[in-house]
């Protein structure tokens, strides 16, 4: 039995698709040379990068790396989904017809999470960085809150352009 019963349509990458993924990938790369760079400068313990409980706390150093190593492959693990695209479940019935732009859409969507993820995984590394050089251990306040807007606008976002699609069609 198959995954999906999804088309196998091959998919076209957008230029603005291709600056996507290359920002990623330079964000990841920024992301590694900012951990290499400071992870020796770094003491055995640091402030704890997200803490929902607005306390000051402390983890060992490779909290950094264990956030890099999972950011890195979420970002590698939807890079390889994205050229698979008819594995995914879609909320509309897909079509060989409708399949280019459903594929195209979400696979745009799924790229803009991937460099939201990126971006708040530098973010955390150059914060501890920057909170040590200052000496300053509170961080995470907005760094949650940040979090969640880099993933839940692309959700709205497609969400709002969804319901607006099947109302035109209704």
């Amino acid at each position: 039995m198959a995954l999906s019963n999804n088309p196998k349509v091959a998919i076209v990458k957008t230029s603005f698709d291709k600056v996507l993924e290359g920002l990623v990938v330079v964000s990841y790369i920024f992301l590694w040379g900012i951990l290499f760079r400071y992870y020796g400068e770094l003491p055995k313990h640091i402030p704890t990068p997200i803490n929902v409980f607005n306390t000051d706390s402390y983890n060992h150093k490779n909290i950094l790396v264990l956030i890099t190593v999972i950011s890195t492959l979420l970002a590698a693990g939807i890079f390889y989904l994205n050229s698979k695209p008819y594995l995914y479940s879609y909320p509309v019935t897909v079509t060989h017809k409708n399949a280019p732009k459903v594929y195209g859409g979400f696979t745009k969507f799924t790229r803009f999470l991937t460099l939201g993820l990126s971006l708040v995984s530098s973010a955390m590394i150059i914060r501890v960085v920057n909170s040590l050089n200052y000496k300053n251990s509170s961080l995470n306040n907005w760094m949650i809150v940040v979090f969640i807007l880099v993933i839940m606008i692309p959700v709205i976002f497609l969400s709002i352009k969804s319901y607006l699609k099947t109302k035109k069609t209704m």
